[in-house]
């Protein structure tokens, strides 16, 4: 855990598109003494569009950069003059002004096609047009962003995606592959092994997903936020099943642990997190202390540390959001082990889909999928023509959902078992009853 932590700060210092606006340093006073007023203009405009940026009001930030740009004074400073073209383009960007935002990544790259805020730019871009679906146009700037080490993650994972989405599984998976590495530790790298994983399974890749979700199991990335990852494969699961795709279905929920590891892993996973969100606000407050102390507020600051923070209280939601459903699920366990029934079944492997079936009816009295799961349990019964082992399913079944859709089946194959054991009174008495209770039934 303390690595998955380290690479958390790591990722969180990293100045990417998401992390907020570059920073630069304020211009030095030009040497002609005729024009040292500027100097303050400058500050007065850069520390407006940094609060405004801390304050999420992108618009006042843009509309501060522009009229940066437009003094003439600040051509003197070419690196400053292109982090403010840049930030016009971030801050519309935020406004979800996209139209705007990709002119001003586009502005910044014409003027400096090898400035520093290249990669950023072409990832503005890129990033852009994924926030409108326009995936095949996001491709070839994701592609471009993707080759600066420091954007890496940010751009493949969205180039991997982006593949996805318009249907290009094997780039999307090698994509994915290479991000995730050998060693799966960062929230980028969990995402992008989910990710392979549902790629895997679209493709019907089922000996290759079974290797690939053992590989990743042991990782601590994977282990930190099980409660996304279970979740994840449970919604992708459904998905699948849905589609009947069974194989791969029942891959992912044989890989989905214990209700009582989610918990367990989960809550000491967020403390961790927490300590180090509390670390981290504390600096930043201490930091703006000191620039305020010495009047050295440096443009871009306070946002990029907001940024930051809110970057990961978001993580720290999301994981919380999904932890608290696996806590709320008392049966979290029994839904799992009848959907791996349901795929069993629609396999044809009865004798697996019973298991399951039969664990849920006894060791989960109260699950939410108990019904259809003993209804299950004796059609596999029947399946494998163990009829001497229906009579008391059956009979609980009645017992537990007299009203059920398929109660008059059951209440049949009740009567068809009792037939063929030769108990004749408990034959009228069983239809006898069954009349009684529902003089109307076809059954």
């Amino acid at each position: 855990m303390k690595d998955f932590v380290s690479g958390i700060r790591r990722l969180l210092v990293v100045l990417c598109l998401s992390a907020g606006p570059a920073q630069a340093q304020a211009p030095a006073a030009p040497a002609a003494p005729a024009i040292t007023v500027v100097p303050a203009v400058l500050n007065r405009l850069f520390r407006e569009a940094d609060e405004a940026f801390a304050s999420k009001d992108y618009k006042t930030a843009a509309a501060k950069l522009e009229e940066l740009v437009r003094l003439d004074t600040i051509k003197e400073h070419a690196e400053g003059l292109e982090m403010c073209r840049f930030n016009i383009g971030l801050a519309y960007f935020f406004d979800k002004q996209y139209e705007k935002a990709i002119e001003g990544f586009t502005n910044c790259l014409k003027i400096y096609p090898k400035g520093k805020n290249a990669g950023r730019s072409n990832l503005g871009i890129g990033k852009t047009y994924a926030e409108q679906q326009s995936w095949e146009q996001a491709i070839p700037f994701l592609k471009l962003a993707s080759a600066d080490r420091t954007l890496r993650s940010e751009a493949g994972f969205l180039l991997g995606e982006a593949y996805s989405e318009t249907g290009k599984n094997e780039e999307a998976l090698n994509v994915f592959r290479n991000l995730m590495g050998n060693d799966v530790r960062t929230p980028e790298q969990t995402t992008a092994a989910v990710s392979a994983i549902s790629i895997l399974a679209d493709m019907g890749k089922s000996s290759e997903l079974v290797a690939y979700i053992r590989k990743l199991q042991a990782q601590p990335g994977i282990r930190s936020a099980i409660s996304w990852v279970a979740t994840q494969l449970v919604v992708r699961g459904d998905e699948l099943l849905k589609n009947e795709n069974y194989e791969e279905a029942l891959i992912l929920y044989r890989s989905v642990p214990s209700r009582i590891y989610i918990l367990e892993q989960q809550r000491k996973s967020l403390d961790e997190y927490k300590t180090l969100l509390n670390t981290l606000t504390e600096h930043a407050k201490a930091v703006a202390k000191e620039d305020l102390a010495a009047n050295q507020q440096q443009p871009g600051t306070t946002a990029t540390s907001q940024e930051a923070i809110e970057k990961l209280k978001s993580f720290i939601d999301a994981t919380e959001q999904t932890l608290g459903a696996v806590d709320a699920k008392t049966d979290y366990d029994a839904s799992v082990l009848y959907r791996r029934g349901r795929c069993l079944f629609h396999l044809e492997r009865y004798t697996e889909a019973l298991f399951c079936f039969s664990r849920v009816h006894k060791n989960y009295p109260k699950a939410g999928d108990l019904e259809p799961s003993i209804f299950a349990e004796i059609v596999s019964l029947a399946q494998l023509r163990l009829t001497k082992e229906i009579l008391p399913v059956a009979k609980d079944f009645i017992k537990n959902f007299p009203e059920a859709k398929q109660a008059g089946q059951v209440n049949d194959l009740i009567g068809d078992c009792l037939v063929d054991k030769g108990d004749w009174p408990e034959v009228a008495r069983h239809y006898g009853e069954a009349y009684d209770k529902n003089p109307s039934s076809e059954h």
